[in-house]
């Protein structure tokens, strides 16, 4: 069998090299709106993780404490209450600068924000005694989330998300 040897044309070649760009700018903009995509999704995700992480450890702090050594005080903070030996402890959750934080000091020393340690970052932060053993929670983020949980003093109940 005898081939013919075809000449290339301008055509083919420009076609070729368009084919070409088409494709790379198609890699382009699927590069570009995955790593969009993904950093939402992990700016969410991180998001999610820190307040759920804040409601467990919140929550683990009350039912240690049982409802008889818990109290919220008129300005918005959470009053836990421990006696080691003769003296009574008191653990303060509340939210200041834009942030929730704790304390751990002796009933008889002056609580100041200013000791707290921050847990995390918020917009706001309120805490309501809703029944005997019952307390509400709200935290709003940043981004104006706002995540509702209820945890009973008691331990008998569970916490759940409104």
């Amino acid at each position: 069998m005898k081939f013919t040897k075809r000449n290339k044309s301008t055509i083919d070649t420009l076609f070729l090299f368009a084919l070409l760009g088409v494709f790379l700018v198609s890699v382009l903009f699927v590069i570009l709106f995955g790593a969009k995509i993904y950093k939402k999704t992990n700016a969410v995700a991180d998001r999610n993780f820190d307040v759920r992480t804040s409601a467990a450890y919140i929550t683990e702090k009350i039912r240690k404490a049982g409802s008889d050594n818990i109290a919220v005080s008129r300005d918005n903070r959470l009053e836990i209450y421990e006696t080691a030996g003769d003296s009574t402890y008191i653990t303060y959750l509340y939210f200041d600068e834009n942030k929730i934080k704790e304390v751990t000091m002796l009933d008889s020393d002056a609580f100041s924000p200013d000791y707290g340690t921050a847990i995390i970052s918020a917009e706001d932060f309120t805490v309501n005694k809703v029944g005997k053993d019952l307390i509400k929670f709200s935290i709003t983020t940043a981004d104006d989330t706002e995540t509702v949980f209820y945890v009973s003093a008691s331990g008998k109940g569970g916490s759940g998300n409104e």
